[in-house]
């Protein structure tokens, strides 16, 4: 199966400093060009969009979508399905990018293929799935990646 999109939690592009400060991880812009040079649609996921503000659009340009639900609506498979079904995509082609064991599992139960960020070092990756310490680590050529 190809992979034509990827959903990337917003969690996973950026880190929220101490003192409230939003800053973009280092290999957040390159693997954001990656994705458009393999002429994927990149989908920006997430359960608070307020707390990005402005952040989103001085660093990604204007064709880049978010998605914005409350948490309780990505618990549920149908949020996933209708997004897909929206995108005329299947859930098999989009690959979902997260530093959040919890979302990976939601996206995972609904048939995304999915990829984990250790960004804090203090996530236990005990999930089934793979898991990288980068996004520059992700092997888009990784054979178990894309079964």
């Amino acid at each position: 199966m190809i992979v034509q999109a990827v959903w990337v939690d917003l969690a996973a592009l950026f880190d929220f400093q101490p003192d409230d400060k939003l800053v973009l991880f280092p290999d957040a812009l390159d693997a954001f060009e990656q994705w458009r040079a393999l002429e994927l649609k990149v989908v920006g996921i997430t359960a608070d969009v307020r707390r990005y503000g402005s952040r989103l659009s001085s660093v990604f340009d204007e064709t880049f979508v978010v998605i914005d639900r409350p948490l309780p609506q990505w618990r549920q498979m149908e949020t996933w399905l209708d997004l897909a079904q929206e995108m005329a995509v299947s859930p098999e082609q989009i690959v979902f990018i997260t530093s959040t064991p919890m979302l990976m599992s939601f996206a995972r139960r609904t048939g995304l293929r999915t990829v984990g960020v250790l960004r804090d070092p203090h996530t236990m990756a005990v999930l089934d799935g793979y898991w990288v310490d980068s996004l520059a680590d992700i092997d888009w050529q990784d054979p178990r990646f894309f079964e």
